[in-house]
């Protein structure tokens, strides 16, 4: 599968493309069931125009934390992520990252939208002067439906350790940056490719914004999701 249009030729060799969001069933079944955790943003300070163009930020940095005893994504499979989306988003000066506070305490076990804002306001480094994707791997769960993932807006990203492996880590953190950027429900579609049963997922099994997860080892974008990405990119 190769993507044209003036991006550079990504070749997906990888058999399956998944992603995922809510969790309904156990790891060692290796097959979940996602629908929509992406909650309605309440700003535009960071647009999906801002992390695919380079107009308005040339570069994204990606900022991981974690609660005490939770571990976050491990470096290699963050800095495969940030190869793969240095390929299809316009960030001349590059995709980085940063581990940042690890170990934080929140003293919860169940969390409402309002506490996930109250800890990104907290332990977020970076103000809308520089462009950032911030990731918070916690313990507990969201408060409905078995969550494992929630994008909220301003590009903030939460993930419950308790339902995901270790193994799903590139494809979560792909799959909610995925929703940062507008996939299947803010940026135009070239071609109509929504899910009509799962709402902003796509109807494609073999890409990672699909709402079911069924192999972890694949974690990209499918053709349309890139045909998608590079309209906006030459707008």
């Amino acid at each position: 599968m190769r993507l044209r249009n003036g991006l550079a030729t990504i070749v997906l060799s990888l058999s399956t493309v998944l992603g995922c969001e809510f969790l309904e069933s156990k790891p060692q079944s290796q097959c979940f069931n996602c629908d929509d955790a992406q909650l309605p943003k309440k700003n535009n300070k960071y647009s999906p125009e801002s992390y695919i163009r380079s107009d308005g930020y040339k570069s994204l940095i990606i900022e991981i934390d974690s609660v005490e005893g939770v571990n976050p994504i491990k470096e290699d499979d963050l800095k495969l992520v940030e190869q793969v989306l240095s390929r299809i988003i316009d960030k001349p000066k590059g995709i980085s990252h940063k581990y940042s506070d690890v170990g934080i305490h929140t003293g919860k076990k169940v969390y409402q939208r309002a506490d996930l804002e109250v800890l990104a306001a907290k332990y977020r480094s970076y103000d809308h002067d520089k462009l950032s994707l911030y990731v918070l791997y916690l313990s507990g769960e969201y408060y409905f439906n078995n969550i494992a993932g929630v994008a909220l807006d301003d590009g903030t990203i939460f993930i419950f350790r308790e339902n995901v492996p270790e193994s799903l880590d590139k494809c979560i953190l792909m799959h909610e940056a995925g929703h940062q950027f507008g996939l299947v429900g803010t940026i135009p579609q070239q071609r109509v490719h929504e899910d009509a049963n799962h709402h902003q997922h796509d109807s494609n099994d073999l890409c990672v914004m699909f709402y079911k997860l069924t192999n972890p080892l694949n974690y990209l974008f499918d053709r349309q999701c890139l045909e998608d990405i590079a309209a906006v990119r030459k707008r």
